[in-house]
């Protein structure tokens, strides 16, 4: 799944519209939707429809068009007015001569693309871009890889019993306990609903056995301001040479399941590394 793109309008022809447009060229998560100046003959104009870009002499068509941010670069105060009454109301304007705000806006943006609003935890998205690095690292330098799903047990309890407020609180909590107990150098993903995925590079099963327990442990042990307690099932793998990305997170997707089924509130691991043939798991029990 591609990520959506940020589409962006232009207005300024001139060595401004040229400045953007060169920043542009090392951002394949950007597409511009259009740049306007009254003169069509404007350095970045033509340099825009040579792109395949489409131009217009008439900023007030680029305002009113869809997109997520408008950079004017014309200098003009006014025209800043003129567009900010126009636009659309989700739309981030940047006027003037500020090309280093909306290298910071675009740094934002492209932060939050690859995270959940809720908890700050990496996304889908990010993660496929992350786990084939981290994989490609693990197989290049014969390191260990680890990954780690758990799922909040019983979750729907908590929307339907306390609201959906005290659920989304639930859930940012969680995310900050797990922050303390993993590396910086490792990932948290917020996989869908109550689902989590953790991707730890330079750990072995053991060591994301062990972590995995101290974490689950924590969660049965809180108290939630609006929910009460909680507690969460986790399935472990660790990253073999043959693996695809599928298959790692399969594995560790089906370590979930025997956790679930042997009761919940548990942390169980893929056998397949394990010559004894026994899954290693810990639990509450």
């Amino acid at each position: 799944m591609s990520p959506k793109k940020i589409k962006v309008g232009i207005i300024g022809g001139g060595n401004g519209g040229m400045a953007v447009l060169d920043i542009f060229k090392d951002e394949p998560d950007i597409e511009v939707a259009g740049i306007a100046d009254i003169n069509l003959n404007a350095k970045a104009m033509k340099f825009a429809q040579s792109s395949g870009i489409p131009v217009t002499d008439d900023y007030r068509l680029l305002a009113q068009d869809d997109l997520q941010i408008i950079i004017n670069v014309t200098g003009s105060e006014e025209l800043d007015g003129e567009i900010q009454r126009i636009k659309r109301p989700e739309t981030e304007l940047i006027g003037g001569r500020c090309i280093w705000i909306f290298r910071k806006l675009l740094e934002e943006l492209k932060r939050q693309a690859g995270t959940d609003g809720l908890t700050g935890a990496y996304n889908r998205v990010k993660f496929n871009e992350i786990i084939k690095l981290e994989m490609g690292r693990a197989r290049r330098y014969q390191r260990p890889l680890s990954i780690s799903i758990f799922d909040i047990d019983d979750f729907k309890r908590v929307n339907d019993t306390f609201g959906h407020n005290a659920g989304d609180s639930v859930l940012i909590s969680i995310s900050d306990i797990v922050r303390k107990h993993i590396r910086e150098t490792s990932y948290l993903f917020r996989w869908g609903g109550e689902e989590f995925v953790l991707l730890l590079p330079e750990a072995d099963l053991e060591g994301a056995l062990t972590q995995a327990e101290r974490i689950r442990q924590e969660i049965a042990e809180l108290v939630f301001a609006q929910a009460d307690s909680v507690t969460a099932s986790f399935g472990l793998a660790q990253y073999r040479e043959n693996d695809t990305a599928d298959s790692f997170l399969k594995r560790a997707d089906e370590a979930m399941y025997k956790a679930k089924s042997g009761g919940k509130n548990r942390v169980v691991a893929d056998d397949r590394l394990n010559p004894a043939g026994a899954a290693l798991s810990k639990c509450s029990c």
